[in-house]
């Protein structure tokens, strides 16, 4: 019971900070994140022209205490991101995940795995240990602006060393290019 307590204080923690931030972050109803671009001279063709590269440093989240991080759009909706964590010096991980970006809402949805090993950064043989993995996931609020970007996630884990869930949340920004 006083886990499902803390789970539920957390949750009620992020959903607070990410609202407040929120309430604070410039928007508009139309605005989608896109740019539209006449891309003839007749005024029926237009098309949507995006960013499709982020590099982006990530506070907590998918990739643990600290990370950066790299995302490519591999699609108007889909974008495949991998990047580099640690949680002190003794834990390194490696986020990888696939993303689905709404189109006509600033909301983000996706799957992934985050190996990670215990070790130094040096690596000496006797501290390192096997490579593990999270299975992670990500539910947040992402927003483009002007090649700002701006994420807000909550990050559930599955660990497959514990088989426990493990719920996180984390703050992004980065450039979008």
């Amino acid at each position: 019971m006083k886990l499902i307590n803390l789970i539920i204080n957390s949750l009620y923690k992020t959903l607070f900070i990410v609202f407040i931030i929120l309430s604070f972050y410039p928007t508009t109803a139309q605005d989608s994140g896109f740019v539209l671009k006449d891309s003839t001279q007749d005024s029926n063709k237009i098309e949507l022209n995006k960013e499709k590269n982020i590099i982006f440093l990530e506070l907590a989240g998918n990739g643990l205490a600290f990370s950066i991080n790299y995302e490519r759009f591999i699609s108007k909706v889909l974008s495949l991101r991998i990047g580099i964590g640690t949680a002190g010096m003794i834990l390194k991980c490696y986020p990888f995940l696939i993303n689905y970006n709404f189109e006509n809402a600033p909301i983000e949805l996706g799957l992934g795995i985050v190996p990670y090993s215990h070790g130094y950064w040096h690596n000496v043989p006797e501290t390192v240990t096997s490579l593990k993995y999270l299975l992670t996931s990500t539910i947040g609020f992402k927003r483009i602006n002007k090649n700002f970007m701006f994420k807000a996630t909550f990050n559930p884990y599955f660990s497959t060393e514990n088989k426990r869930f493990t719920f996180y949340a984390g703050l992004s920004i980065g450039i979008a290019f």
